[in-house]
């Protein structure tokens, strides 16, 4: 009979498995180094992005800030806008009332006052006075036909009245006022 001895088959068993085991845990240490690193790698991109996000929150209000202090800006620019298209068309306005003011004051011959002046709708200017004669009134007429800016020059009415040995016409004239 032969002798077997089994003791070396199960040594070389034993070793086989001991390396098994040992590239087993070899492969495992390997493997979750390497997940810890991806996890660790990560994580410091979360705080990473966690810091930007916090930073970017920050300069995101800084910048609403700005936006509403822009907004109350441009409501303030609008409001001072209007005011200025307001005090333009006052004073184009008041130097067309001063101009026909200048004009008529040139067109009152003598012999001639004037009792009212008054503006009415339309652009339209009514002048009552009294003359010592009719050729004053007549001389009115022609001037202010005279300056463009006064159009459809008309005479209302005229009543003679006397004060003594004067006798005195009160007229009545209207007109346009046009640019």
């Amino acid at each position: 009979m032969t002798k077997i001895n089994l003791l070396i088959n199960k040594l070389i068993e034993i070793r086989r498995k001991r390396r098994i085991v040992i590239f087993v845990a070899t492969t495992a240490v390997v493997i979750l180094s390497f997940m810890l690193g991806i996890f660790l790698e990560k994580w410091w991109q979360y705080q990473g992005l966690r810091q930007e996000l916090t930073s970017l929150e920050g300069q995101f209000l800084e910048i609403e800030e700005v936006v509403v202090q822009v907004e109350t800006l441009k409501k303030e620019k609008e409001l001072m806008k209007k005011r200025i298209d307001i005090i333009k068309a006052l004073l184009k306005t008041q130097m067309l009332w001063t101009r026909i003011l200048e004009e008529v004051n040139q067109s009152i011959p003598a012999g001639l006052w004037l009792r009212n002046f008054g503006f009415q709708e339309e652009g339209k200017v009514e002048l009552k006075g009294s003359s010592l004669g009719n050729y004053p009134i007549v001389n009115l007429m022609i001037n202010l036909k005279k300056f463009p800016l006064f159009k459809e020059v008309s005479l209302k009415s005229i009543e003679k009245t006397s004060k003594g040995k004067e006798r005195i016409q009160n007229f009545h004239l209207e007109f346009k006022v046009g640019g």
